[in-house]
């Protein structure tokens, strides 16, 4: 219930974030979702591309690729961007999958995020510590 919430905020207020979807004209063949965090420490906006997720029909073709390089050419055309944060998932084999899948695209491990959540219906507090 709270992802349906959420995915509806986002489609509704741009300023929350945007889908980025790959598609063959009529179906959907993987999304990134990209949410936008103004960062003191690089003094302008950073992306937190999260929700990379291709169906396993699609895999292999060099989708989720694709999806990463249109949204790091997107961030490089935009002087406000300034750094494009990969989300890794908990679970320790597909951690390190994408943690390779990333560091073959140029990115590079900067730090830890730890999360907890504030409320019980699960709103959470980031903390990033650098690395």
């Amino acid at each position: 219930a709270a992802v349906g919430r959420g995915v509806r905020a986002m489609l509704t207020d741009p300023a929350l974030g945007t889908y980025v979807l790959a598609t063959d004209g009529s179906e959907v063949l993987g999304q990134i979702q990209l949410a936008p965090l103004f960062d003191d420490w690089h003094d302008g906006i950073v992306w937190w591309a999260d929700g990379l997720s291709v169906p396993t029909q699609n895999r292999r073709f060099g989708t989720a690729g694709a999806l990463v390089r249109h949204v790091l050419s997107a961030a490089a055309a935009d002087p406000r961007v300034k750094a494009v944060r990969g989300e890794l998932p908990d679970d320790a084999e597909n951690h390190e999958a994408l943690r390779h899948f990333y560091e073959r695209l140029g990115f590079r491990r900067t730090g830890v995020v730890m999360e907890r959540s504030a409320v019980p219906d699960g709103i959470p507090i980031v903390v990033r510590q650098a690395g």
